[in-house]
């Protein structure tokens, strides 16, 4: 996008977490006499990897709930440092920012920190293409494609294939005549059948507290996602309708490859009726354009949990859920997680969904319910009540580890007397389940619920794509396929107490 197309790093790291080493590191000097020519006596020299290795780790053990996320200030005043983590690798980038004195700038109003960001997300697909432990001739190959990627430091594309192909050379039936100009984006063309693919997908985070003075928070971004498989270099053309004119749009940016885009400029209040880009894309799929949208009041599924402690070894849980009537009835999966953490292993489980099957996780102590693809009522509600047994309650353990990894959900049916089939080995990866959950706030009543779903064929925002408001010269098929997607919608007990924190 146009954050990551204005960036200049002064280096990037890729730091093992569990040797606490640098696996990999690049400095860029250009950028670094950049640097000390832009910030004069406030200029924090980048040390050695061997000081700064430490120094970031620390720093990353040090980082508070108040930390901006994915931001750190390291012990020598040097920021911003830039880190995303995932599995066991971190990946980390200094970039260049104009002002060095105002370390608490909100990130949306720093486009250099989230360029930052979106350059680590790219770089990350250069290193899910070889095998860790990372061989030295694997790292080579590595900086060769870095290289063509980030030339002195200007991230121009950061797409795995684009660069391939470039360190590869043309193929003999592609080499680019003197007269013809290639975008950066698109070296090699596409040969083969044509076709353009859109995909607008929403996502929203969701906490419903169900207290009177607690309000519920919800947050939506979006993003249009394209792959164009187009023969040589024509323009696309593409109309973004608003349905809901009246719901604004704000911080709505584009790709690098747009030329045009009419209005070219939001409204303040943020509020459009259509959006029309031209751009010119590269092979694969690309993000089109992104954004956020604020003041919303209809959510898809509102949902209502109570559980109550019988005893140490026995507790009651009600879950409601309701389906907006104004989305889709049609789910990709809608799953829905009930942890009950700092307890005893699951003995048993009494109690039959209205919708969908359930299954128990033993050494997770937890329950989930795939509710399907449909809410199968008329008035659209789906409920799930049960009463959980637990071996006796070891000792809670101190300290918070939230970590998740990848499980999968099994279909087990409840057996005839009502009993959940009991499964320790749950392996998909379509909800990530709490490896851990002995976060000591969650005991007694105080707890939560968490759900996973895919709404398909609509959209929160009113955002659309209609099929003949795209244009391409010549007959190209078209297609557009639009998602609302849920990775953390969490519903706290009713019953206990909730953690919640101010906007």
């Amino acid at each position: 996008n146009c954050e990551l197309m204005t960036l200049c790093v002064r280096g990037i790291w890729v730091f093992s977490t569990e040797t606490k080493s640098v696996l990999y590191s690049r400095r860029y000097q250009t950028v670094e006499k950049r640097a000390l020519l832009t910030h004069g006596k406030k200029y924090v020299e980048i040390p050695p990897d061997d000081e700064f290795t430490p120094m970031f780790f620390s720093g990353l053990a040090d980082a508070t709930i108040d930390t901006p996320n994915n931001v750190l200030i390291l012990s020598n005043s040097l920021w911003p440092v830039v880190y995303l983590l995932i599995d066991i690798l971190c990946y980390v980038c200094i970039p260049l920012v104009q002002d060095q004195s105002n370390p608490k700038t909100p990130l949306i109003k720093s486009p250099f920190i989230t360029g930052a960001v979106d350059l680590l997300e790219g770089l990350t697909s250069f290193f899910d293409r070889i095998d860790y432990p990372f061989k030295p001739k694997q790292l080579a190959e590595l900086s060769t494609s870095l290289g063509r990627a980030i030339p002195f430091g200007r991230p121009t594309f950061m797409n795995v294939s684009t660069v391939s192909n470039l360190v590869q050379g043309f193929p003999a039936s592609d080499v680019p005549s003197l007269t013809q100009r290639r975008p950066a984006w698109k070296p090699i063309l596409y040969k083969g059948k044509q076709r353009i693919e859109f995909i607008l997908q929403e996502r929203i985070e969701c906490v419903l507290y169900d207290k009177p003075k607690i309000p519920n928070r919800w947050r939506i971004s979006g993003a249009l996602l394209c792959k164009a498989e187009i023969e040589g270099i024509p323009e696309v053309n593409v109309t973004i309708t608003n349905r809901l004119p009246h719901i604004p749009i704000h911080h709505f940016t584009v790709n690098s490859c747009v030329q045009n885009a009419i209005p070219s400029d939001m409204s303040r209040d943020g509020k459009f009726t259509e959006k029309k880009l031209t751009f010119i894309p590269p092979n694969d799929q690309f993000e089109l354009c992104r954004y956020e949208v604020r003041e919303i009041s209809d959510i898809p599924i509102r949902g209502f949990y109570q559980m109550a402690e019988s005893s140490p070894t026995e507790i009651k849980f009600l879950v409601q859920l309701k389906l907006n009537n104004k989305f889709n009835n049609n789910f990709a999966y809608c799953h829905l997680q009930i942890p009950f953490p700092n307890r005893g292993q699951i003995k048993a489980c009494e109690g039959i969904p209205t919708c969908g099957t359930a299954t128990v996780i033993v050494d997770r102590s937890c329950v989930i319910w795939d509710v399907g693809t449909k809410f199968n009522s008329r008035n659209l509600e789906v409920t799930f009540s049960a009463t959980v047994y637990f071996e006796e309650n070891p000792a809670v353990p101190a300290g918070l580890n939230l970590e998740r990894r990848p499980s999968s959900l099994s279909t087990s049916s409840p057996t005839s007397s009502g009993n959940l089939n009991l499964n320790s080995q749950v392996e998909t990866e379509t909800l990530g389940v709490f490896e851990e959950t002995s976060d000591p706030f969650l005991v007694g009543n105080n707890s939560f619920v968490q759900m996973r779903f895919s709404i398909l064929g609509d959209t929160m925002s009113g955002l659309a794509i209609e099929g003949n408001q795209t244009f391409v010269s010549g007959k190209i098929q078209s297609s557009v396929e639009r998602e609302i997607l849920a990775d953390n919608y969490v519903i706290w007990n009713d019953g206990g107490e909730v953690r919640s924190s101010a906007e």
